[in-house]
């Protein structure tokens, strides 16, 4: 085996080893990439319920918006729209956050069993497949 054989071989096989690591980082990259839009996304969420702390009752106690003053309606229906685009981010997300995907999936479902007013957009307003196959392998696995 001559030197230049030799030479390419190992820079043959040091292109590999280069290139799986390079995969390794940018797997590492969208998974952290995944967690930190979808604590954005929920910070906004929550947000709107710190301003509108009443308001919280339509998202987590499982109390419907009928008895609520047009304003209130209208924040009600704002902060669903927001909720709804968090739960879509997190069922899109789950195959890129690791071990948490399906803790992050359970949540989903919790929050759909929890609001009226999200089961409500979720039902009317057109959102991923995803999500909607993450509510009912939710309520599969519930009952």
């Amino acid at each position: 085996m001559q030197l230049t054989d030799l030479i390419q071989n190992v820079t043959s096989v040091a292109g590999v080893v280069v290139a799986a690591f390079g995969f390794y980082f940018v797997a590492k990259q969208i998974r952290s990439s995944a967690h930190s839009d979808i604590y954005a996304m929920g910070l906004a969420a929550k947000q709107s319920l710190l301003e509108y702390p009443l308001l919280r009752k339509y998202f987590f106690e499982n109390e419907s918006p009928d008895d609520a003053s047009e304003e209130d309606l209208s924040r009600i229906k704002t902060i669903a729209s927001i909720y709804c685009l968090y739960l879509e981010l997190i069922a899109i997300s789950a195959d890129d956050l690791s071990g948490e995907g399906e803790d992050w999936l359970k949540y989903v479902g919790k929050m759909y069993d929890q609001s009226p007013i999200i089961r409500d957009y979720l039902t009317n307003f057109s959102y991923a497949k995803k999500l909607h196959e993450a509510i009912a392998q939710y309520a599969t696995a519930k009952s």
